[in-house]
């Protein structure tokens, strides 16, 4: 074979060598740059924007997206995102989805978030499932015999047994049964809100005050609009209608969908602002006609 063929045939197979590895390099930068490169942040910066104007099946939406694409160092964002999607599962009562959330967050944790917070939540979860399976009829006598037993054992049995008292009306048991939970577990919005509530109800200010401020403080952010709103009740009770309205007015642009926020928004603009028309004109007519 002439030495010019030689050559003809190392030149080819340098060229084919080349393209290989030409392709083979443009592969891989383009497995990398999908891996770097997505919408999973704004995905997520999407759904807590949505999560905080209480838009939740907005929000589920957004946060399922953004755990959907794959991208390399993103385990921390992975962990806080599915942290908002249990909690916007928990806003629409979907107890068992917010429960797998959590046991998922449990298992892929990486010590970056509070486990107990964690636990905390998801045995919330489990006790609101069961509340809501349960039916809202007056439980028995039995029942929450029951519940007392197992609740030393079970912590979260405590909300359970708290949910119990109250629909038998038995408010200073209910509130105790939240206590007893936290000898064991943090602090969480759910638990601030519920009893921050009990104490407004018996007008203990100083004690709900503690714990709305608590509750505000949680690294758990699933009910800071519920004890927002418990604050503001706080400052009506204590005469301060114009820092009550002020509150109000923040909540009810962000949540116009939310009925109690609105009925109590409407009835404090009355008291700051008299002598004017009513806010919903409209719904004070329906009521009134109601009445008739």
């Amino acid at each position: 074979m002439s030495r010019r063929n030689n050559r003809d045939i190392v030149m080819r197979r340098l060229i084919i060598l080349f393209s290989v590895i030409t392709l083979a390099a443009i592969g891989f930068l383009i497995f990398f740059l999908s891996h770097t490169i997505s919408n999973k942040e704004s995905c997520r910066d999407a759904g807590i924007e949505e999560f905080q104007s209480g838009n939740y099946e907005r929000a589920i939406s957004s946060f399922q997206r953004s755990l959907a694409e794959e991208q390399w160092f993103s385990t921390a964002m992975d962990l806080d995102t599915r942290m908002y999607l249990a909690k916007s599962f928990l806003r629409l009562e979907k107890y068992r989805d917010a429960v797998d959330c959590y046991k998922k967050l449990q298992q892929d944790n990486d010590g970056s978030l509070n486990n107990d917070l964690i636990l905390s939540m998801q045995e919330m979860a489990e006790a609101q499932a069961a509340i809501k399976e349960g039916g809202s009829g007056v439980p028995s006598d039995e029942t929450i015999r029951r519940l007392q037993q197992l609740a030393p054992d079970q912590p979260y049995l405590y909300l359970q047994l708290a949910s119990a008292y109250n629909r038998k009306g038995d408010l200073s048991s209910a509130k105790q049964a939240l206590i007893s939970y936290l000898d064991s577990r943090p602090l969480n919005t759910y638990v601030a809100y519920e009893l921050s509530t009990a104490y407004l109800k018996e007008g203990n200010l100083t004690e709900a005050k503690n714990l709305i401020d608590k509750g505000l403080a949680c690294k758990d952010e699933t009910y800071t609009d519920l004890l927002e709103y418990n604050d503001a009740v706080l400052l009506e009770m204590n005469g301060d209608l114009e820092g009550a309205f002020q509150k109000l007015e923040e909540l009810h642009s962000l949540y116009k969908d939310n009925e109690t926020i609105t009925k109590e928004y409407d009835f404090l603009y009355t008291r700051v602002h008299p002598h004017t028309e009513p806010v919903n004109p409209h719904n004070d007519a329906l009521e009134d006609n109601s009445g008739e």
